[in-house]
């Protein structure tokens, strides 16, 4: 029986095994994701420029926005497979969700870290806008969107150190954490341990610990979000002009 606190390091957070264990794999748990095609910000079409100037507001703008738009498809994707996954199935099951979170996180953050300097671009490219007003939004946008491509990289981070909690920790079939949660409760406590509930005393299955992760991860997306339709005001006063 694995004993001890049963505080463990989500990647994300800190979270605590609470609830008993229920027979069975653990169904996966409800989670409302916010869908990419539900996003505020639109494509950037490809339009005849007129100007110079305009060319760069969409070459820079337009790479900018679909990458924070593809950002927000992978994230409902992730979201979905931490939600559904198998992570205590077997050691092969296991191995291929290391595998999966470490691309997962790659992909995420290679674009995402491209992605800012578009929006830096955009930002230099605005201070030549032919109003002020233009100028002004073009800002606005570009440093909001950079915003959310960068909360972006952060959860990406917070992938990858799930899988490095996956990666150092065995799977652990249901039976074996019914078990071990029902031998808890007749186990004195030990030395370095404060709570006799065995819900505090057995660690979580890798599983449960993804449930957990996709609750997370899908909670902390509504500050990138924020930052989306912050952007998505501006996109009409800072893109407009350059169609017209």
């Amino acid at each position: 029986m694995q004993t001890g606190s049963a505080v463990v390091a989500l990647g994300f957070g800190c979270g605590v095994a609470t609830g008993a264990p229920s027979s069975g794999t653990s169904p996966a748990g409800t989670v409302t994701t916010p869908s990419a095609s539900g996003s505020p910000l639109r494509l950037i079409g490809r339009i005849h420029a007129k100007t110079a100037f305009c060319q760069q507001v969409y070459d820079h703008g337009g790479l900018a926005t679909a990458s924070a738009l593809q950002g927000d498809a992978d994230l409902d994707d992730d979201v979905q497979y931490l939600s559904t996954t198998d992570l205590d199935e077997t050691e092969l099951a296991r191995q291929h969700g290391i595998a999966q979170l470490l691309k997962r996180f790659t992909t995420l953050r290679t674009r995402a870290r491209a992605a800012v300097e578009e929006t830096k671009a955009l930002r230099d490219v605005a201070a030549s806008a032919p109003t002020a007003e233009q100028k002004e939004a073009l800002v606005t946008y570009a440093n909001a969107l950079g915003g959310a491509l960068h909360r972006q990289m952060v959860l990406a981070e917070a992938i990858s150190r799930f899988m490095l909690y996956v990666n150092a920790h065995p799977a652990i079939s249901q039976q074996q954490r019914d078990e071990d949660y029902i031998r808890a409760s007749y186990t004195p406590l030990g030395p370095f341990e404060h709570s006799a509930d065995p819900r505090d005393r057995v660690p979580p299955t890798l599983t449960e610990m993804a449930r957990s992760a996709a609750v997370e991860l899908n909670t902390r997306r509504a500050r990138e979000r924020d930052d989306e339709v912050q952007a998505a005001d501006q996109a009409d006063a800072g893109f407009s002009p350059c169609s017209k």
